[in-house]
């Protein structure tokens, strides 16, 4: 989603993707796990389960995080949490295309 004002004040849902900002030094990538955004009077405030900078990703834990993931998908039983999985394993996913 990308945002120009002006525009109207408005409420969003933002699923697990990556957020670019421009700033005085340059661009900036983050992933997102997921959140709200609110936009008003030509400011976002974004409240998110987590964000973390290109920099602060760390790959290896994240190709971890997403081996584990499927692991969990390909398991069968009552005791799986599909859902969680899938979650985690979108957030994995969007870590490790946000570094490489």
């Amino acid at each position: 989603m990308g945002i120009l004002s002006p525009i109207m004040p408005h409420v969003t849902m933002i699923k697990v993707s990556k957020l670019s900002t421009v700033e005085e030094d340059g661009r900036h990538n983050y992933a997102i796990a997921g959140g709200v955004l609110f936009y008003k009077d030509n400011e976002a405030t974004l409240l998110a389960e987590a964000v973390e900078s290109q920099e602060e990703i760390d790959l290896e834990r994240a190709l971890t995080a997403k081996e584990r993931a499927e692991q969990r998908l390909s398991a069968s039983g009552a005791d799986v949490d599909f859902k969680r999985a899938l979650i985690a394993l979108s957030k994995a996913i969007n870590r490790i295309g946000l570094k490489e």
